[in-house]
């Protein structure tokens, strides 16, 4: 074989090794190995079964992965004192188990920081309507949480409505693509501002680098849904997402830490929420 012909053979040998070496980084470093896939091909037929039983299934938001991997969480605890720096007034003070100055005060109970507006006007509340829209209270809680030296990229907002003349707003906490189950921030907001701050937050200590096959949605729902005898009443399912739920036991104790597992999470338009394990044990 002429020289010149060998060595075109290696030149291209080479760029497809390359190739193949990118796709493989790229993959490790997308998601810590996780892979997406475009569609569940059973979703449609399960779908139909569930409707013959009066259940029915939003797929707007619905996204497939085929790998996920395990995760180890703690939630943040909080020095209060320090704490008290960045959400007070220089005057603050000790009282308790809480720290205070003019107009508000801040404590932690059960690894949930919460910040309260003590001076806020009573009066408001009695009044028919709000004046700060609903943009706006989301764009102040936004604003409140960026200035508190909080990450701006870990969460997204999961409820939002009006209640006894105050906006509920929660932003539930996410790790890249995946929800990360009872983590939250609530607001309470009316006319005078922010009333009410609570957060309760985990940070990532450790990802598995073993990855798992992901159960596709369509076995999860049918895994969850098939003991649902037919019912007169129309059941609907809003949304199903992958994220972890952090093990606990049993007992009555607080879990502060763990390891966390894949999980379905499935909500109903009535405010219900189920999960199912979204990997074989």
């Amino acid at each position: 074989m002429e020289w010149s012909k060998i060595k075109t053979i290696l030149i291209v040998g080479l760029i497809i090794t390359n190739i193949f070496l990118g796709v493989y980084v790229y993959s490790s470093d997308n998601l810590f190995n996780v892979h997406k896939l475009k569609e569940d091909q059973s979703i449609k037929e399960v779908i139909k079964l569930l409707e013959k039983k009066n259940i029915f299934v939003k797929m707007d938001n619905l996204t497939y992965f085929t790998k996920i991997n395990d995760i180890e969480l703690a939630y943040q605890e909080y020095d209060l004192e320090k704490s008290a720096n960045v959400f007070l007034n220089k005057n603050f003070r000790k009282i308790n188990e809480s720290y205070v100055d003019s107009k508000n005060s801040l404590s932690v109970k059960e690894l949930e920081l919460e910040f309260k507006n003590i001076n806020f006007d009573s009066n408001l509340k009695s009044k028919n309507m709000l004046s700060i829209t609903m943009d706006e209270a989301i764009k102040l809680a936004s604003k409140f949480i960026a200035l508190k030296g909080f990450e701006k990229d870990d969460y997204y907002i999961n409820v939002k409505k009006t209640i006894n003349n105050r906006i509920l707003l929660i932003f539930r906490q996410k790790y890249k693509n995946f929800y990360l189950d009872d983590s939250y921030m609530k607001f309470y907001i009316d006319d005078s501002g922010i009333e009410e701050f609570t957060r309760k937050w985990f940070d990532v200590k450790k990802v598995s680098k073993l990855s798992k096959e992901v159960i596709p949605p369509s076995k999860a729902l049918f895994n969850l849904m098939k003991n649902y005898d037919r019912s007169d009443k129309k059941i609907n399912i809003v949304n199903i997402e992958l994220g972890y739920k952090l093990e606990t036991s049993t007992l009555n104790t607080i879990v502060t830490s763990g390891d966390a597992f894949p999980y379905w999470r499935i909500t109903f338009k009535d405010g219900r929420i189920e999960y199912t394990r979204a990997v074989e044990k």
